[in-house]
């Protein structure tokens, strides 16, 4: 049985989202070079991933550290249905 965390980072990005970017993914105004900023959550903890260049660059990272910290229970823009 999964706990309330591990739900939550299996949780789709809310709805009112309306940047576009994929979920971690937002845009960093600081970083004019690489726009793009990736975060990661889970279990309490915030990992600074780092900025990127390309917004695919971005997703990459971060779907590999949301697989490496959220395990099973991470959920990502690849795998939404069209």
């Amino acid at each position: 049985k999964a706990t309330n965390a591990q739900n939550q980072m299996n949780a789709r990005p809310h709805r009112d989202k309306t940047t576009g970017l994929p979920k971690c993914v937002t845009k960093a105004t600081s970083n004019p070079g690489n726009p793009y900023q990736v975060r990661v959550s889970a279990y309490g903890t915030r990992v600074h991933v780092g900025y990127f260049a390309t917004i695919e660059a971005a997703e990459k990272a971060a779907i590999r550290w949301m697989n490496i910290l959220q395990g099973e229970y991470a959920y990502h823009n690849s795998q939404e249905k069209t």
